[in-house]
């Protein structure tokens, strides 16, 4: 009888074993085509239009026909939920049979997104690339007949769960701040510079990824997943321009006015909490000590006795 039993044991051990061992198994995880959220924080290349972007894009599932290849179509929205009927239609998304991602512009909505004048398809993302490969990056302007390019090469690919699958997660050499997440895209947003992609963007954040209302991926560095800056001022005098330096900084930063100034320094979290804020009186220079603040992306206002506001990102590393 006790025999028996230990048989029965261990054969229920091994098929336990055998279930998680195969759960444990990767297997490609296809780019999403519906249900998808990515919410992310940008900042246009302009000078004097630093003020941080959040911007949402989301896969609903429907299908458009571009140049005769077939895309899912791609939204753009500002608000908290994705609503359809609100949001604005972006161009398209596509995966081909070799895990090849593809984007397609088709409108002139947004000056810093890929390739909004030319409308060619450009590749967002290759999961068939292996550490050593390449992909090329391009910057470029066929109206001007100028540009340049470089290779982004893979250094490193991980493996990671997100919820109950393996996926891989692709580091770049000399780009350290840029990873792929199969399945996902961009740690820096969802078009942000991968593959033949325009410079889009000083800085760019992917804060989180939901599919099907479930959050697989969430940046830490901010406590909301689809959070909004509000209430917080912006400039209103654009010759009004203070230097902030270094940025980014990991310690300290200084303030230099271009005068003696008497106001208010605020730093804000990306979901418009105050974390910090000083005042000032009579003072040219200025040095803030960011220890204890945790690293991110940040907002700095100052405001003086005559209602001048500066603002800036502050990038916390």
């Amino acid at each position: 009888m006790k025999k028996q039993l230990t048989i029965i044991i261990i054969s229920a051990l091994l098929i336990l074993c055998s279930y998680i061992s195969k759960a444990q198994e990767y297997e490609y995880v296809p780019f999403p085509d519906s249900g998808a959220i990515w919410s992310e924080i940008y900042f246009p290349p302009v000078l004097g239009e630093e003020e941080p972007s959040l911007e949402r894009f989301a896969l609903s599932g429907e299908d458009t026909i571009i140049n005769s290849l077939s895309y899912k179509k791609l939204y753009l929205f500002y608000d908290t939920v994705f609503n359809i009927n609100t949001a604005t239609y972006f161009g398209g998304i596509r995966e081909d049979s070799m895990k090849r991602v593809y984007f397609k512009s088709d409108t002139t909505l947004h000056d810093f997104k890929p390739d909004n004048y030319h409308h060619r398809e450009i590749i967002l993302y290759d999961f068939w690339l292996n550490i050593g490969d390449t992909i090329g990056y391009l910057i470029d302007s066929l109206d001007y007949n100028w540009g340049w390019s470089m290779n982004l090469i893979v250094q490193e690919i991980d493996t990671i769960q997100i919820g109950n699958s393996l996926r891989k997660l692709y580091h770049f050499e000399n780009y350290t701040w840029v990873k792929w997440i199969e399945g996902i895209g961009n740690n820096r947003g969802l078009l942000f510079t991968s593959g033949d992609l325009p410079f889009n963007g000083i800085y760019g954040d992917l804060i989180c990824f939901k599919q099907n209302d479930e959050i697989l991926y969430f940046n830490d560095n901010y406590n909301e997943c689809m959070p909004l800056i509000s209430g917080i001022p912006i400039n209103k005098n654009e010759s009004f321009q203070i230097k902030v330096f270094p940025n980014p900084s990991a310690q300290n930063i200084n303030i230099s006015f271009p005068s003696n100034e008497t106001g208010r320094i605020s730093i804000y979290k990306a979901d418009g909490e105050k974390i910090f804020e000083t005042y000032i009186n009579y003072t040219k220079e200025l040095e803030i000590n960011l220890t204890g603040i945790n690293k991110g992306l940040y907002l700095l206002v100052f405001k003086n006795v005559d209602n001048n506001i500066f603002s800036s990102k502050l990038i916390i590393n």
